[in-house]
């Protein structure tokens, strides 16, 4: 297991308008890799809070680790540091 913070940077970002049964309702979604110090793999996760204009390759984002979700499934979200 690798340790890593909990803050990163955005690698690269889309908007994703067609999806899985599973995610027809969150249609159109956003989906981001971030980057951590240290790591040499990223991460792909949904994203929260800013507009999509306002989004930036190289921004800064914390993991949010909402306590709702199936179970067995693990939740990670990104909002803007």
């Amino acid at each position: 297991m690798v340790r890593v913070a909990n803050e990163g940077r955005v690698h690269s970002w889309t908007v994703c308008y067609f999806a899985a049964q599973e995610f027809l309702k969150e249609v159109p979604f956003t989906l981001v890799l971030v980057e951590f110090a240290g790591v040499d793999t990223l991460f792909l996760s949904s994203w929260l809070v800013v507009e999509r204009e306002e989004m930036k390759i190289g921004m800064r984002v914390k993991a949010k680790f909402p306590a709702e979700g199936k179970p067995g499934r693990f939740v990670c979200l990104f909002i803007a540091v």
